[in-house]
């Protein structure tokens, strides 16, 4: 996104601080059998916490711009090259902006080419049910 507008050098820190804390999660869950799940607890809720907020920005900043300056092919392309990645059960994660709370429906969908493929392509309820952001 850099290319065409400038984003607030905190969340470039903030995907560094996620990156690093996520190694050190990952290493204390392999070292269960040393340590108690008392151990990661701690480290799971600063995580949880810091990506729920960083979410919450992304989603305040990012998008907006991201839809102002790129259109939907180029941001369709760079959408699959991340998913391509992720596993399936991943794909949950995409369902709902983090300001939404679970018990609302999303009020509007991005016109987003992959996860239209995608969903198309599926059998799973939430595919036949995703809203349109057209009026």
């Amino acid at each position: 996104m850099n290319i065409r507008c400038k984003l607030p050098a905190k969340l470039e820190k903030d995907h560094e601080w996620l990156v690093a804390h996520m190694k050190k999660i990952a290493a204390t869950f392999a070292a269960l059998g040393k340590l108690s799940a008392a151990d990661l607890a701690p480290l799971w809720a600063e995580y949880d916490s810091k990506m729920r907020a960083h979410l919450l920005e992304e989603e305040a900043v990012c998008i907006p711009l991201l839809r102002a300056y790129f259109t939907p092919q180029e941001t369709g392309k760079v959408v699959e090259s991340i998913l391509s990645l992720a596993p399936a059960v991943a794909m949950g994660s995409v369902r709902r902006p983090a300001r939404e709370p679970a018990t609302h429906a999303p009020t509007c969908w991005p016109a987003d080419p992959v996860l239209a493929s995608r969903s198309a392509s599926s059998s799973t309820p939430w595919a036949v049910r995703r809203p349109s952001c057209a009026s």
